[in-house]
């Protein structure tokens, strides 16, 4: 590869403003549609700002993956470690994910390092730490609000470091100087625990449900401001990856995956030296996360099985129609068979073709009401150019 060519490679306009605003562990300055989790939170734990209390606080937050429960618990974090800053308490937010600090030597070592940056790394069991722990948060009149996030991890490896937290009430003078919120994916996992520590746990609980469509197009359209150059993706673009995503839309409603489809779909398009996202690139994005394109199951094809699917290819080729009416894919099906000198199918027979395709995960066949009627609307997630280049017939 020449010098310039090198150049060239890290040399190409961006279809981002900032890209990370797309990542995970980006938490942005509103969270929509997680107003009643958030109110919550605040009532479960406003005594936090009471300088002369010291009650403990617990606080479940459990629902699937993508739901915005580390977002909404970093969130408020920031929010109350704030509001205590200006009433002169000294409360800091301190959160640990268990899925990478899994053991309870780990997850205490995390506390304390989040506290004193330079504490040494070795050389100290998980009870000295816990101690040390305890005398700190004595001795610097601290209160710590304290998140194990993906806490399932802990629970199914080393469900005792809940005990211990549990009890800390009854080891550090009196005082309960850490409070903390419980974020769990599962929550049939808490019915591991023993019963001592299941009761401790379940007071407070706050469920957080995947999104519908028309909440993840919200939070795609408010990220991709933040992310985007204008005009790189449009409503229809939003629209069509939040029908797909939404929970109502039989999608899992998880709007991590929806930011990554969405962050996928601009890379394609940035690779492709474009200046704009289309929706063949939401629709290689979703087979690169999920890749539907199964040889084996195509190689199963009856040749006219293949004929309709290479029509439905053809007909969403240089469209930015999400769906297809049946009848462009039936004149396109009949052109196909011209070339290929084969009989057209009657009707019937057609669509039962169209059935076994749909039942084999390969299209997706909708009925809408147009006017006084009802239409049948194919769709696909797999992009039309990979089916016409891998389908032979």
């Amino acid at each position: 590869m020449t010098e310039n060519n090198i150049s060239r490679l890290f040399n190409f306009p961006s279809l981002f403003k900032d890209e990370s605003k797309l990542f995970p562990e980006y938490v942005p300055s509103h969270l929509p549609h997680r107003e009643e989790q958030l109110n919550l939170l605040a009532s479960y734990f406003n005594g936090l700002l009471n300088y002369n209390d010291f009650p403990f606080y617990r606080v479940i937050c459990y629902g699937p993956v993508g739901t915005g429960k580390t977002a909404v618990v970093k969130f408020f974090g920031k929010l109350i470690a704030d509001e205590a800053s200006k009433r002169g308490i000294n409360l800091q937010y301190i959160h640990v994910n268990c899925q990478i600090e899994r053991t309870k030597f780990m997850v205490v070592r995390k506390i304390i390092e989040s506290l004193i940056p330079n504490i040494p790394k070795r050389g100290f069991s998980p009870q000295q730490l816990l101690d040390w722990l305890i005398d700190y948060l004595e001795e610097e009149n601290l209160r710590i609000l304290l998140t194990l996030d993906e806490a399932d991890y802990l629970i199914r490896s080393e469900a005792d470091t809940l005990y211990d937290l549990t009890r800390f009430p009854e080891i550090s003078k009196g005082k309960s100087r850490i409070s903390f919120v419980l974020v769990l994916r599962d929550i049939s996992l808490l019915y591991r625990l023993n019963e001592s520590i299941l009761s401790t746990l379940q007071k407070n609980m706050i469920k957080f449900n995947p999104y519908t469509s028309k909440e993840l197009y919200t939070i795609l359209k408010e990220r991709a401001d933040e992310a985007l150059q204008s005009d790189v993706v449009n409503d229809n673009i939003i629209m069509e990856i939040s029908n797909r995503v939404g929970y109502d839309r039989q999608g899992n409603g998880d709007a991590r995956f929806a930011l990554e489809i969405l962050w996928r779909s601009v890379k394609i398009a940035e690779m492709k030296m474009l200046n704009k996202v289309t929706l063949e690139h939401v629709k290689l994005a979703f087979s690169e996360m999920y890749p539907g394109f199964n040889q084996e199951i195509i190689q199963s094809l009856d040749r006219h099985e293949k004929i309709i699917l290479k029509a439905i290819a053809r007909s969403f080729k240089n469209s930015e129609e999400s769906s297809i009416p049946i009848n462009r894919v039936k004149e396109n099906y009949n052109l196909i068979c011209e070339e290929y000198g084969e009989s057209p199918r009657r009707y019937t027979q057609f669509w039962t073709y169209v059935r076994n395709l749909k039942n084999k995960g390969l299209i997706n066949v909708q009925v809408k009401s147009i006017g006084r009627g009802r239409r049948s609307f194919i769709s696909l997630d797999i992009p039309s150019e990979i089916i016409e280049k891998n389908l032979d017939l």
